[in-house]
């Protein structure tokens, strides 16, 4: 459970006594009993490293963007850079690709990872707008703020709609897609074979799926 701090407020004005008071009036339950096992102070601060990487240190999940809990894309972000580095790791180390792809991990992930920031800072925004409405009992502006968020769509542009306009991948001549909602609306835009990678130090052109197989059992 989370309590938001009231201007002028502090931790230690919350012992256990008041915390279990907290929770029996925000849970309707007044009479149940309530153990509070443990609390912690938490400050929200969103922060996207300048730098992926330098040399041999690469920085991925939270050491890359640390982001706000609102609408949980922390572990999806951070997971979808694991998968960005590693395979490019798997080419560099077993001599399938020099080390000038290990670059393009910055280059595809951080601008995708401080745009997610700016969602998600947009999400806690309206957060706290409806908290703050809401504890001054304004439940109309409350119902208003919730039927205009855009938290209310699915976020598949969010979750599948990432691309990069530069990196790895070489450009065939598309032309990037324009969606009306780029959090909420998303347009299939590829497949497994759309684009080709330049593979090796010989500048040969490879198939994604032909990459993937030839990587072998860290990839499949």
């Amino acid at each position: 459970m989370h309590h938001l701090l009231k201007p002028g407020e502090k931790p230690n004005d919350f012992p256990l006594k008041r915390l279990r008071e907290l929770i029996r009036e925000a849970s309707g339950l007044p009479a149940e009993p309530v153990e509070v096992l443990s609390t912690v102070p938490w400050v929200m601060s969103p922060k996207v490293a300048r730098q992926f990487r330098i040399g041999r240190v690469f920085l991925v999940g939270d050491a890359a963007a640390r982001l706000t809990p609102a609408g949980g894309l922390g572990l999806n972000t951070g997971l979808q850079s694991a998968h960005n580095l590693a395979w490019k790791l798997a080419c560099v180390v077993n001599g399938s690709a020099g080390d000038s792809l290990l670059d393009t991990y910055q280059e595809e992930r951080r601008d995708a990872a401080f745009r997610t920031m700016q969602n998600t800072n947009r999400n806690a925004d309206e957060f706290f707008d409806v908290i703050s409405n809401a504890s001054k009992n304004d439940w109309d502006k409350v119902g208003d703020l919730i039927a205009q968020s855009r938290t209310r769509g699915a976020g598949l542009g969010q979750d599948l709609g990432i691309t990069y306009p530069r990196g790895a991948l070489l450009p065939d001549g598309s032309q990037p897609l324009v969606v009306d909602d780029p959090i909420n609306d998303y347009k299939p835009s590829a497949r497994p074979d759309h684009a080709r990678l330049i593979y090796g130090s010989s500048g040969e052109r490879r198939s994604f799926p032909r990459l993937i197989f030839s990587v072998g059992d860290l990839l499949c």
